[in-house]
């Protein structure tokens, strides 16, 4: 992440002021690196930062390193170079520049300028939570919680969100308050989630105000109270976020919350999460139209819909239906080879469809059969353990 710009009252503070460096409006010594990167940083010097970035990392200083790495990232007073940028910054972590070690494992999670690496993100976010950097602990945390990358180990992703968060980092308190209201890796504590979302909330994060909404609605932590949660969903969704539109689209299918019914608004916010892959409103907006309800019937936009849905390991009733409108031949050629894998999907997900995936799996030939289910492998792979809902889904034993 670019470094932030600083407060003048707070440069004075952390430069030179108590040195006996000579003064100037920046309270720190002009002939210094670091106070003269801060000038031409507040200034919006790109060209005389990555000048004195450049002169300085050249000369061995690891915070002028990782400066001219971001300016490498950025494209601050240079031509973008993600080469360079990984190189200034494994020059910087090797001299135990920390931050350093939080941008690189993000570079490797996202795939900047590098094939996407996980394993490899993970090694670097190790390093940079182990010297208490918080937003590493709360992504390290994510990755030790869903156990794909990383062993599941609840123990761990709550610590170092509980790290995080004392630090003040948004991410770290959303999930520590998801921690506590569903009891991963500590007590159940209604009254703690809803505290540490609302600090979340207060911070920005807009994820948090559909839990905050998801509080009032359930009654946990506070009375319940549905005209609240419409309002805490209405304000995410007011900022894109999927799940607070697809709260809000419930809300006005059934009118509830203070809310006129309006099937037709529900649709809308329906659209508009499931355009943001929220599976759940993408399985809710494929029955509307394979029911022609507020909407015209339309089985091709449900199969759209359901596949994605199914797909992601959050939805057995989107794959099964999938699967049932293959077998009927709505939307698409009836397809009993297709039908099989979308309950091949299904019964991995939930094995409450196995019983119609074997009765369905009998009527194929056998090489049709073992061709649709080499097909599913990979997505079946691809499906974290956490969301299966089977007795035998037991965590990695990858470390």
């Amino acid at each position: 992440m670019r470094r932030a710009f600083l407060s003048l009252s707070v440069i004075m503070l952390l430069c030179g002021a108590a040195t006996g460096a000579r003064a100037n409006i920046y309270g720190c010594d002009e002939q210094a690196y670091s106070c003269r990167h801060k000038i031409a940083l507040l200034g919006r010097q790109r060209d005389e930062m990555f000048r004195l970035d450049e002169k300085a990392a050249k000369d061995g200083d690891p915070e002028a390193q990782y400066n001219l790495a971001s300016d490498y990232k950025t494209g601050a007073g240079t031509q973008p170079n993600m080469g360079e940028a990984i190189k200034w910054y494994k020059k910087a972590s090797a001299q135990g520049f920390f931050m350093a070690d939080r941008e690189l494992g993000f570079i490797y999670a996202i795939g900047l300028g590098v094939r996407k690496d996980f394993r490899e993100s993970a090694r670097w976010l190790k390093r940079a939570a182990k010297a208490g950097e918080p937003m590493s602990q709360a992504v390290l945390g994510t990755m030790y919680e869903n156990g794909t990358v990383l062993a599941r180990d609840l123990d761990t992703a709550f610590a170092l969100y509980q790290a995080a968060a004392k630090k003040g980092d948004r991410l770290a308190l959303y999930h520590l308050g998801r921690c506590y209201e569903q009891g991963l890796g500590t007590a159940p504590d209604a009254a703690e989630a809803m505290k540490d979302y609302q600090t979340a909330s207060t911070l920005g994060f807009v994820p948090a105000d559909t839990a905050v909404g998801g509080m009032f609605e359930k009654g946990e932590g506070v009375t319940a109270n549905e005209s609240l949660a419409a309002s805490w969903y209405d304000r995410a969704a007011r900022a894109g976020d999927g799940d607070a539109l697809y709260r809000l689209g419930l809300y006005y299918d059934a009118g509830r919350g203070g809310l006129k019914q309006d099937g037709k608004k529900a649709v809308e916010y329906w659209e508009q999460a499931a355009d943001a892959n929220q599976h759940e409103a993408q399985f809710a907006l494929a029955k509307a139209y394979i029911e022609g309800r507020n909407v015209p019937q339309d089985y091709s936009k449900a199969h759209r819909l359901l596949a994605p849905a199914g797909l992601s390991g959050d939805s057995a009733p989107a794959a099964a239906l999938l699967a049932k409108l293959f077998e009927r031949g709505l939307g698409d050629a009836k397809s009993p080879f297709d039908a099989y894998f979308w309950y091949t999907i299904a019964a991995y997900i939930d094995p409450r469809y196995e019983g119609r995936r074997e009765a369905l799996g009998d009527t194929l030939p056998p090489s049709r059969k073992a061709l649709a289910e080499h097909t599913a492998a990979p997505y079946l792979a691809a499906i974290p353990r956490y969301k299966l809902k089977r007795a035998d889904a037991k965590d990695s034993p990858e470390k």
